[in-house]
């Protein structure tokens, strides 16, 4: 095997979309609410994360649209009870092998006969030189990254991106990228579901409740929300993430709430609990290859706007899968095919399929302009 090195920016650890904090004594998921285990190139990681209860099922999910609640006949997954969603990536950082380094942002990268030069913030080296880089994410901070690339690689086409609230139809010259707000309450009353994907709605596309997913209870019996908007929510009301306006956060959460209180049927009073914008969230089209592997410059490029079949952990997971495989020379044929990606690099991102994963509408909203269930990167 290859020695490996995982740079994140993050200070608390690894996670992106599979993320959690602790709100009342519950662990509260305010990315990923939850996944379908969809891509068979992942199953052997996700059957070894449950057999380590890293993962568990969801019950009691579906969709509310003009006749009320409807089960789902689809099974999904989340994380464990002690730590969320985070659950997953805790479990990979401890099985993978690899040395992790939180707090590190790669802002620039160099390649000499050595092999490539890896630049933090400041300019100063990341100790190296490596035979090989995976950029393991997308949007405008990978796109950045790969352009101070002192070589073309096949990488630059597949990072480009912009933002936008649907996806171009039928397609685009770039990844597309959806914004979205995740409001988190406590609100009183019975649950009588878990999660619930919202039918046409303009604000919320999703409610997801942490204390029954989990199992948890919070002191004064009240349940913990995820609510995650719609896409073109995100998009009309977005604003600098890191340093939100009160007046958005107040704005946001009261229409948010609005929303969920009127499709619920809940009446109880509501303490926003957490309130932000998902920058870089969804991807709302993708490229039908399982990743980017580019043997000529030692470069490639995975996640889940790269896999068949939508958007979502899954896909993520899969993705990961065939960028291992393609530097061990195992598979991704596509991947390590020139003429394919330049075929490719021509003809475009598709618009990504919808009613498939984690966070979104069912099919029968599409026309709406939602994306396909997902939970992107923060």
């Amino acid at each position: 095997g290859r020695g490996c090195f995982f740079f994140a920016p993050g200070r608390r650890g690894v996670g992106g979309r599979a993320s959690s904090r602790r709100l009342l004594g519950c662990p509260v998921d305010h990315a990923c609410q939850l996944f379908s285990r969809s891509q068979p190139l992942a199953e052997t990681l996700f059957s070894a994360m449950e057999a380590d209860r890293a993962i568990g099922k969801v019950p009691e999910v579906g969709t509310i649209g003009a006749k009320g609640f409807v089960p789902s006949s689809s099974e999904f997954w989340a994380g464990n009870a002690t730590d969320g969603m985070a659950s997953i990536p805790n479990w990979l950082a401890k099985n993978c092998g690899a040395k992790i380094t939180t707090d590190c942002w790669v802002a620039s990268i160099w390649w000499d006969a050595a092999g490539w030069h890896l630049y933090d913030k400041r300019g100063r080296e990341i100790p190296g030189p490596f035979g090989y880089v995976v950029m393991a994410h997308n949007g405008k901070c990978a796109d950045m990254l790969i352009k101070t690339a002192n070589a073309r690689t096949m990488g630059h086409a597949a990072l480009r991106c912009r933002f936008v609230p649907q996806a171009t139809v039928p397609g685009s010259d770039r990844l597309e990228l959806s914004s979205l707000f995740v409001v988190v309450i406590a609100t009183k009353g019975e649950v009588e579901y878990t999660a619930a994907f919202v039918d046409a709605d303009p604000v919320l596309q999703l409610a997801s409740c942490n204390t029954k997913k989990y199992g948890v209870k919070v002191a004064d019996g009240r349940s913990i929300w995820t609510l995650v908007s719609t896409p073109t929510f995100g998009s009309a009301n977005k604003c600098p993430q890191e340093a939100m306006p009160e007046e958005v956060k107040s704005k946001v959460s009261s229409a948010m709430i609005r929303a969920f209180q009127e499709r619920t049927g809940s009446q109880g009073s509501c303490e926003v609990l957490h309130v932000q914008l998902w920058g870089a969230a969804v991807p709302l089209n993708s490229m039908p290859v399982p990743c980017i592997h580019d043997a000529e410059n030692a470069l490639g490029v995975c996640g889940d706007w790269l896999v068949e079949g939508g958007p979502g952990l899954a896909s993520a997971a899969a993705s990961g899968v065939a960028m291992a495989d393609a530097i061990a020379g195992k598979g991704a044929p596509k991947a390590l095919d020139r003429t394919w990606f330049a075929a490719w690099s021509a003809a475009g991102f598709t618009v990504a399929p919808t009613g498939s994963e984690e966070s979104g509408v069912p099919t029968s909203a599409a026309g709406a302009g939602a994306p396909g269930r997902s939970a992107g990167d923060g």
